[in-house]
């Protein structure tokens, strides 16, 4: 056993490194039979991969982000004499992704509100759309990707999610006084074929010159 002061103790079980923050971020929607993405990063750890060509961005968003939210329901078993239930189970666990797209006219977004295909524009530059009662309930893939650090030292990290849906539509206001923003809530399901409901990746030489001290274990060269 090794006695020391508080501050050597605290400061053998902290490290800053491991604070993030999102300075950028991009998210992507793609057709539920697209190409899964690969790598998010390449070999020197300094820049950031393509994603296939399905993947059309959001574009630019508000300042609150991207958010990835999980809600889990539980079910306590309770038993004579005990105040606290004997054993809890998970009864539901539902994960979704929440956003506000400020490119309200981006035809990726129009059509994902909308739920439509959207036709061309003509050539005197005016397009034409009708929205049915019921619109088609549509599935996407989902990527959406953050950037921390500098760019010599990069920290790149991405969840992808297989299989979405819109369940939370936007609300419309034309005022002089804000930008127009469509604020969309995404619900996520398991892909069958894939077998799992999100993946992630953390990569960037940030990451990696660090990726030992923050717990990870590295492979051997």
């Amino acid at each position: 056993m090794t006695a020391m002061t508080w501050g050597a103790f605290q400061s053998a079980n902290e490290n800053t490194k491991g604070v993030r923050k999102t300075l950028g971020a991009a998210l992507f929607l793609a057709p539920e039979n697209a190409e899964v993405p690969g790598d998010l990063v390449d070999t020197t750890g300094l820049l950031i991969n393509t994603l296939p060509e399905a993947y059309l961005p959001v574009g630019l968003l508000s300042p609150d982000g991207i958010n990835h939210e999980r809600e889990t329901d539980s079910e306590g078993v309770d038993a004579l004499g005990h105040l606290s239930p004997v054993r809890e189970d998970v009864t539901g666990d539902t994960r979704s992704i929440t956003f506000t797209a400020l490119e309200t006219v981006r035809a990726s977004i129009v059509s994902l509100v909308e739920g439509i295909v959207l036709p061309k524009v003509g050539a005197n530059g005016l397009v034409k759309y009708e929205i049915p009662d019921f619109p088609e309930n549509k599935f996407f893939r989902c990527v959406a990707i953050t950037f921390d650090g500098s760019t010599t030292e990069p920290w790149f990290e991405s969840k992808f999610y297989p299989r979405v849906s819109v369940t939370s539509f936007p609300s419309e206001a034309w005022s002089k006084s804000d930008a127009r923003a469509f604020e969309i809530g995404l619900k996520a399901y398991t892909d069958s074929g894939l077998g799992y409901i999100k993946a992630e990746q953390k990569g960037g030489l940030g990451f990696k010159n660090n990726a030992e001290a923050l717990g990870w274990e590295i492979t051997a060269a």
